[in-house]
């Protein structure tokens, strides 16, 4: 790849003279790309100007793990801290003459990503990634795939062939067709870019998605804006919603996954620092323990948090506040969270 950095097409044909030299699809011990499911729609934005609608059919009989995925992505029905959709998502890379790539829902340039698998759960791995599922032939151009880092690393990040790519079979799982507006989907492909990383000049957005039921647009709704407390719902200060979705009281347990949490005390299964509370949060006021501090062996401190504020004493008990730090003795804003998948090095690509 280093090699051909720049080149990309001269070494598409080579490895397309070399791999598929009968100039046709039976050579490949995969099935032609065939399949049944619901019907999902995308439009683009050009510098924010829309140039159309991209309408795919879903193999969902045959790839449904990566067909559930990209439907819920459309619609943005899953929330697992935020939303989790692709409306205002970039297209990354085009490489003309191969595919138009997107889906990057976190970082937005190829190195990240995530399913609506949660980690650890019966389909996401640890970092909430999905088995590969039958693979079909990448035959014709208009399939939708997915991008992936190896084998088993499915996330977000998909898409659309230019062209067949055979050399690409057996490591990406095709899950879906274009059905309607691939002129869009070639107009995308001509779009300039920087021609040593394939980033379109223009920022190229997805502007619009959903499903299609019945004939009518079940569409993402527009990210709203949320009037909060970041005290949280039953805060002392206020009733508004609040962006943490829990409750807080002042003087009181924390019940919900809040950052802030004011008293002496976690309830079982609380999220706040302290009383015995072995999940990371942000601060901690009158908490048992202090990170990095010296905290009694009982008092289950061993996740990593930021702040910690009155360590053994309750709120106003005149004690010093203290900075929690990580296991390096370096300061730590909030949680230390496990390795995520979105911040790995290695970009997801069709190759």
């Amino acid at each position: 790849l280093a090699k051909f950095k720049g080149k990309e097409d001269e070494l598409f044909q080579k490895l397309e003279a070399k791999y598929n030299k009968t100039g046709g699809s039976s050579a490949s011990p995969f099935p032609l790309p065939s399949g049944e499911g619901p019907t999902c729609f995308v439009e683009f934005a050009v510098d924010g100007k829309n140039i159309g609608r991209v309408v795919v059919m879903l193999y969902k009989d045959k790839a449904p793990l990566a067909a559930e995925n990209f439907r819920c992505l459309c619609t943005g029905e899953i929330t697992r801290d935020k939303r989790l959709t692709y409306l205002d998502s970039k297209v990354h890379r085009i490489v003309p003459g191969f595919c138009i790539q997107m889906g990057d829902i976190t970082r937005g340039d190829g190195r990240g990503g995530k399913s609506i698998y949660p980690p650890n759960s019966e389909h996401g791995d640890t970092w909430g990634k999905f088995k590969d599922e039958p693979f079909m032939q990448h035959a014709k151009p208009g399939l939708l795939s997915m991008a992936n880092s190896g084998k088993n690393t499915n996330s977000s990040q998909v898409f659309f062939t230019l062209k067949a790519v055979p050399y690409l079979d057996g490591k990406h799982v095709v899950f879906g067709e274009v059905t309607k507006g691939f002129d869009v989907v070639e107009a995308l492909g001509k779009i300039e870019t920087n021609n040593k990383t394939q980033v379109p000049v223009p920022r190229v957005t997805i502007a619009a998605c959903g499903e299609i039921v019945d004939g009518k647009d079940v569409a993402c709704p527009a990210k709203e804006e949320t009037t909060s407390t970041p005290f949280g719902v039953s805060s002392a200060f206020g009733s508004k919603p609040s962006l943490f979705g829990s409750t807080s009281a002042f003087g009181s347990s924390s019940t919900g996954a809040s950052p802030f949490s004011f008293g002496a005390a976690a309830t079982p299964g609380s999220t706040s620092l302290g009383g015995g509370s072995s999940k990371t949060q942000g601060f901690g006021f009158g908490a048992t323990s202090t990170l990095g501090s010296g905290a009694p062996p009982n008092a289950d401190s061993s996740k990593s948090s930021g702040f910690n504020f009155g360590a053994t004493s309750s709120l106003g008990s005149g004690s010093k506040p203290t900075f929690g730090t990580t296991g390096a003795g370096q300061p730590s804003f909030g949680s230390l969270a496990a390795k995520d998948a979105s911040n790995s090095p290695s970009k997801e690509s069709p190759f």
